[in-house]
């Protein structure tokens, strides 16, 4: 998806389906898409690590970071999510 062209990167439906089949082209999507909630469930439903390059509000979503939790590993996260976790109630 880095190497995408711009009217693709900006194509929602596009972007929705590149990250369903890899989560951590998160990384490159547009700004409004790390933002898109639908998105970033797909990305971490795929990859857990995919979290780490949604927008803060997405990152500070207690079902987002649920399910981010699901498919990996919570030892393996940066200080800074951990820290975020902490604030939220988890169910697992």
């Amino acid at each position: 998806m880095a190497d995408a062209d711009e009217s693709l990167r900006c194509n929602r439906g596009f972007v929705l389906e590149a990250i369903q089949s890899k989560g951590r082209l998160l990384q490159y999507a547009e700004p409004q898409f790390k933002a898109d909630r639908q998105i970033v469930l797909a990305a971490v439903k795929e990859n857990g690590y995919a979290l780490r390059y949604a927008s803060e509000k997405c990152q500070a979503d207690p079902g987002l970071v649920q399910t981010a939790l699901r498919t990996t590993d919570p030892q393996e996260y940066t200080i800074r999510m951990k820290a975020r976790w902490r604030s939220c109630v988890i169910q697992i």
